[in-house]
């Protein structure tokens, strides 16, 4: 903005001079242009040609050739150059104070190849090809700011812009800059206002985005029963409260920032009374939008106000205790479960698979499989644990307690997934079937949230090792059990089971265990009704029995 301010005043005042009597400036340069105290840039130094001296003397070469740089390569092959200079020179030279307004350097600068005035002054007029020309640096300027350095400092003059055509060019690439700095600011100023209250609005909404964005994660993570509805809300809204907080002083020094910019301008300001007057209700509504930030604050205290008590109720304790502990990045107390039913399961010949496959095709095989999985458990009281790789372990009994049911749940899930195994389609090897491995034990747990900045709920004990054992010693396309879950679905009358035997189990030794087959088809008398004299019992056999 403060580069294309100055460069507008200087193209304004050429343009002013080339259409009056004085026709051309003749000793463009930097040093003929100054600023006054409004930021505007003036430029000086012109006319008066029969007053300088003819014989200029030539006490320091370096000073000579020095000033010289800004001087258009054919009025420097003159003998005795106009002393009004060409119009078509004046470009020449603005050409070179671009490039010092543009880079920040001196002027005719040249990167890597330090030239003395004299040198770069005999190299222009000896006209080599290409021809000398000051350094450009696309990281310094825009691209468009450098083909109008390139234009202005042509060879041949012909090829010069006027500056009524730099001037379009500039408005062209630079459409937001108005006449001056102040101009600007105050532009910047008033559209800042303007739309704070659009930005207030937006980050509220990207505020309960996030929010919910927050607990479906956290519920995916944890069970709901161990960080339930209540527990979250305090840290939520606690964290809110702060976010809010933190960002009231930054908008209050902003105005306070932009209140002293307006007092320190205000001398220098004072043409500029109806920008001022428009500003004003601009300000008013700054201010607005902070009262609203802050009722926003006093909205979300009385919220944590309210949610308070419930988290010390007494029905809530056992749960805020838990609460309390992650929130203090403590470590969560386990809890012991005396009888849950743990799955596992993996695909048999994955590393092959893995191995034939691309990485992206793995990645997208596990998400199709997991997608399908995940769709089939929402219909059981199970808890997914995790997936590591092909692994895949569910849990039911906890964290609620559901008796036996543990047992009957793992049971059903563990049939629905195997039928859905037989029908998945592997998306890059179609002709292929999917083998899962599947293996189910019953025992006692303990269970408890681990980890503070990425908290899992993990189980811990011997039956998480021999769920998995039976798992790994199970057959593909198979539901190994163990003989504790065994005994514990004889009580449904529902499973059909099948002896497999006594079998070596790492770590474990000998053990009895069984396949599950499938869901037995029960029939059950549903009505008996009295025809006549007779009693006659009509049997209505139910296809299958949800015990």
């Amino acid at each position: 903005m403060f580069k294309y301010s100055l460069i507008n005043d200087i193209v304004k005042g050429m343009v002013f001079l080339h259409n009056s009597v004085i026709v051309s400036h003749g000793k463009l340069k930097s040093s003929n242009c100054v600023v006054d105290n409004r930021f505007v840039l003036k430029i000086t130094d012109y006319g008066l040609s029969s007053f300088r001296s003819e014989g200029e003397s030539v006490r320091d070469a370096h000073a000579y050739y020095a000033q010289r740089l800004w001087m258009a390569p054919e009025l420097l092959r003159m003998e005795a150059p106009p002393p009004r200079g060409t119009q078509k020179g004046d470009v020449y030279s603005f050409g070179i104070i671009l490039q010092e307004v543009a880079l920040r350097r001196g002027a005719f600068y040249l990167e890597g190849d330090p030239l003395s005035p004299k040198e770069i002054v005999d190299r222009v007029v000896l006209g080599e090809w290409p021809c000398l020309r000051p350094t450009i640096d696309p990281q310094a300027h825009s691209p468009e700011l450098g083909q109008v350095m390139q234009r202005c400092w042509a060879e041949e003059p012909t090829e010069r812009p006027e500056f009524n055509q730099i001037r379009v060019l500039l408005r062209k690439h630079n459409r937001e800059s108005r006449t001056n700095i102040l101009d600007n600011l105050l532009s910047r100023m008033e559209q800042y206002a303007n739309n704070l209250e659009e930005l207030v609005e937006e980050r509220t909404q990207a505020y309960h985005e996030e929010k919910r964005k927050a607990e479906a994660l956290l519920y995916q993570i944890l069970p709901q029963s161990v960080l339930p509805r209540y527990q979250s809300v305090l840290p939520r809204y606690q964290s809110v409260l702060r976010r809010y907080q933190s960002v009231l002083p930054r908008y209050q020094s902003a105005l306070h920032r932009y209140q002293s910019a307006l007092r320190r301008y205000q001398p220098a300001l004072r043409r500029y009374q109806t920008v001022l007057h428009r500003y004003q209700p601009a300000l008013r509504r700054y201010q607005t939008v902070l009262h609203r930030y802050q009722s926003v604050l006093h909205r979300y205290q009385s919220v944590l106000h309210r949610y308070q008590p419930l988290l010390h109720s007494p029905a809530a304790q056992p749960c805020t205790s838990v609460a309390e502990q992650l929130k203090r990045g403590e470590t969560v107390q386990a809890e012991a479960f005396d009888s849950v039913t743990i799955y596992f399961s993996d695909i048999v010949g994955f590393t092959a698979i893995s191995a034939e496959s691309t990485p992206l095709e793995v990645v997208t095989l596990l998400n199709d499989l997991y997608t399908c999985f995940d769709a089939i458990i929402d219909n059981f009281d199970v808890y997914k644990v995790e997936t590591i790789g092909d692994a895949y372990m569910v849990v039911s009994g906890l964290p609620v307690r559901n008796g036996k049911l543990h047992g009957r749940e793992i049971a059903r899930m563990a049939l629905a997934l195997l039928d859905a195994v037989r029908t998945f389609q592997i998306c890059h090897r179609p002709e292929e079937q999917l083998k899962l491995r599947i293996g189910i034990h019953s025992g006692p747990v303990c269970a408890g949230v681990v980890g503070l900045k990425m908290p899992r709920y993990c189980l811990f004990g011997d039956t998480v090792n021999t769920s998995s054992r039976m798992e790994s010693s199970g057959e593909a396309l198979k539901i190994h059990v163990s003989a504790a879950t065994h005994e514990v679905l004889q009580d449904f009358q529902c499973f059909q089971l099948e002896l497999r035997g006594n079998i070596p189990v790492k770590g474990k030794g000998q053990m009895t265990t069984y396949w599950l087959l499938e869901r037995k088809l029960v029939k059950i008398p549903i009505i008996t009704k009295r025809l006549g004299q007779e009693e006659t019992d009509v049997h209505i056999w139910s296809v299958l029995v949800h015990n």
